[in-house]
């Protein structure tokens, strides 16, 4: 379980916090917060995928909230495409449990993460 007191590795002006990143197993889901989104970092060489949020005014990796029955990578497949239009050419790829407290009740969740690459970039959607 992380330590509450520890520095946050990042924040944002609104006072979300990234607390902490864990690599486990992904059957290793983490107890001590709720799991409610994926996110997918696609690679097209040496470049990261962003999504600009007009709601929040900020780039983000594509991503979102798993819904009932999906699994989190299933979730990050379809909130993938319906973000962006792009598959990746490649299986989703396992990265860890990234650890959030958000403002402004500093509640903590956990989003997982996953990792794909892709050799051609479709017209966004």
């Amino acid at each position: 379980m992380p330590d509450p007191a520890a520095r946050p590795l990042a924040v944002d002006d609104r006072g979300n916090a990234l607390t902490a990143f864990s690599r486990l197993a992904e059957e290793e889901v983490p107890a001590d917060a709720p799991l409610p989104l994926a996110l997918v970092a696609l690679w097209h060489g040496d470049r990261v995928l962003m999504v600009f949020d007009r709601h929040r005014r900020s780039w983000e990796l594509p991503g979102g909230l798993i819904e009932p029955g999906e699994s989190p990578r299933q979730a990050g497949l379809r909130e993938l495409l319906e973000e962006t239009g792009q598959t990746p050419e490649e299986p989703l790829q396992f990265v860890g449990y990234a650890r959030f407290t958000l403002a402004p009740d500093q509640r903590a969740e956990y989003g997982a993460l996953f990792s794909s690459r892709s050799t051609e970039v479709r017209d966004f959607q």
